[in-house]
């Protein structure tokens, strides 16, 4: 990841906006953080200080975090857009990406999972949260019609190619995640995508379908 990162951090709640901006300062290559409490206030301030990605809640008053992705999107298409919620809600979740965003986060995150998202997403690929419901993940891969492989399963991300290869390489999910620079849970999270997009029932099946299709 290049240095020089310029993030926007769009939320009506202060405390919640605070503890995230300490999270991403201590990202070494995030370099200015900005922060609005609303979409209007968002919109504003991006037109002035152009940013990469925009963190942006669901839920917000005057505009509203679906209203402000289409508004971003349609007049700054580079930018990125992780949505955040405290809601596992499909619904709103599904017109986020509608509307152009990149990423989705549940609040109850953590450093580890906001790094691997930005990652994700800087690398033009979607980026789901962890905790994401096997029901919700594939509403929206359906939804989006995501890009599949010729024996029908999802295309993985390159940070879900790194785990599989080091699941097929025997590491537990520890060791998987000090390999990494990640936490357990967040090893665990791209697992159970890892099981999902790849029509896996278990690590045994995750091996097999590596030897296929990634370590030819």
């Amino acid at each position: 990841m290049s240095a020089g990162l310029k993030i926007l951090v769009v939320d009506d709640h202060k405390i919640f906006r605070i503890g995230m901006v300490s999270t991403l300062r201590s990202i070494p290559y995030v370099r200015h953080i900005y922060e609005a409490e609303n979409g209007l206030k968002a919109m504003e301030l991006i037109t002035a200080h152009p940013v990469d990605i925009i963190f942006m809640d669901v839920r917000m008053p005057v505009m509203n975090g679906m209203e402000t992705t289409a508004a971003v999107k349609k007049s700054f298409p580079e930018i990125k857009i992780i949505a955040l919620t405290m809601f596992d809600d499909q619904e709103f979740i599904s017109e986020m990406f509608h509307n152009g965003a990149s990423g989705y986060l549940l609040k109850n995150t953590d450093a580890d999972e906001i790094r691997d998202a930005i990652d994700t997403v800087m690398t033009n690929e979607n980026y789901f949260s962890r905790d994401i419901s096997e029901s919700m993940l594939t509403g929206l891969l359906e939804k989006q019609k995501a890009p599949r492989l010729s024996d029908g399963t999802f295309v993985t991300t390159e940070r879900e190619k790194q785990v599989l290869r080091l699941i097929c390489r025997g590491l537990n999910t520890r060791q998987i995640g000090e390999e990494l620079g990640i936490s357990p849970r967040t090893v665990d999270g791209h697992r159970s995508r890892l099981l999902y997009k790849t029509n896996s029932r278990n690590t045994a099946e995750l091996v097999n379908y590596a030897i296929r299709n990634l370590l030819k």
